[in-house]
């Protein structure tokens, strides 16, 4: 399972990539994080980034 979150801040990466730590140790689902700051790094490559990984899906 791929989970892609898309935020404006960039607080919220740590946190995110520790619930699904644990969800993986505790539930070995197999669950992957991407995160994309759009406030920080609004950029082509960005977005080209996120067509791809939405696309494999």
């Amino acid at each position: 399972m791929h989970f892609v979150f898309l935020t404006m801040e960039a607080t919220n990466n740590s946190t995110l990539r520790a619930a699904a730590g644990e969800l993986n140790r505790t539930f070995q689902v197999g669950l992957e994080v991407s995160v994309f700051s759009l406030g920080l790094h609004n950029s082509k490559k960005l977005w080209e980034t996120l067509e791809q990984i939405l696309g494999n899906r």
